[in-house]
């Protein structure tokens, strides 16, 4: 990928969101900001990693001492078990901290018996999309098979 083309993207992104009748300016500016959030911590760390081999590059810190222990391998459970989450490169992601943490659930479509169809959402997702029964919701497509459910104001 290029850089004009990550700036290419960007930008249809922004033009898309702009001419959406149903986003506001906020809307736009907090999934900017979540988004930036959630990769900052990573980001972090990253930063930290290659700046401690540079400064061991440029024989500004020593390395630290061999120690004869194998480091501790985990599968693939151990890793989720303790909060870390795979992105679709195959990368570990660290733990998310709680107040930057996105939940996402998977409910099931049922089938009522006039044939109509619904979703029962749990009082944890009730409580964090602060829903309460009679509240209008818009359902916007994301992916095959994902949606992100919006809070519609009156």
């Amino acid at each position: 990928m290029t850089a004009r083309y990550t700036m290419d993207q960007i930008s249809a992104f922004l033009y898309d969101a702009l001419n959406e009748e149903t986003l506001s300016a906020q809307q736009i500016y907090e999934t900017i900001i979540e988004t930036v959030a959630e990769h900052t911590e990573y980001l972090q760390i990253q930063y930290e990693k290659s700046q401690q081999l540079f400064d061991l590059l440029k024989g500004t810190t020593k390395p630290e001492a061999k120690t004869e222990e194998e480091p501790e391998e985990y599968d693939y459970d151990d890793m989720t078990a303790k909060g870390y989450w795979m992105n679709a490169d195959g990368f570990w992601m660290p733990p998310q901290k709680e107040e930057d943490k996105v939940i996402k659930w998977s409910l099931p479509v049922e089938e009522a018996e006039d044939g109509e169809y619904y979703i029962t959402f749990p009082e944890d997702l009730l409580e964090a999309a602060k829903l309460a029964p009679g509240d209008s919701v818009e359902w916007v497509d994301l992916t095959e098979n994902t949606y992100l459910l919006r809070k519609v104001d009156k």
